[in-house]
């Protein structure tokens, strides 16, 4: 961070305006996307599970766990809402090998 002669960062200042850059960030990306921020997370959230079923092999039941899904119908059908198929569907329509 830039220091000017007036100001002099703190580390609590810094950690203070992360956080409110944190809090802020979603509406931004609201404005830029014209998403409502639900449906951004919900994106964010199918980005980290096609990752997760593709290049790191994990079972359907492990990801929606560990992407804080109810359970595996749960995410089964909203993965399905968003990408058209089931996560089987696309691991084996993506499937390299």
């Amino acid at each position: 961070m830039a220091e000017s002669i007036d100001e002099v960062w703190t580390r609590r200042a810094v950690f203070h305006w992360i956080f409110k850059l944190g809090e802020k960030l979603p509406q931004d990306i609201h404005r830029l996307r014209e998403d409502p921020p639900g449906d951004y997370r919900i994106q964010r959230r199918i980005g980290k599970a096609r990752r997760l079923l593709l290049h790191y092999g994990r079972q359907v039941k492990e990801v929606a766990l560990r992407l804080g899904y109810s359970s595996p119908a749960a995410f089964g059908a909203q993965f399905l809402a968003v990408t058209g198929m089931t996560p089987q569907q696309f691991r084996l329509h993506h499937d390299i090998g």
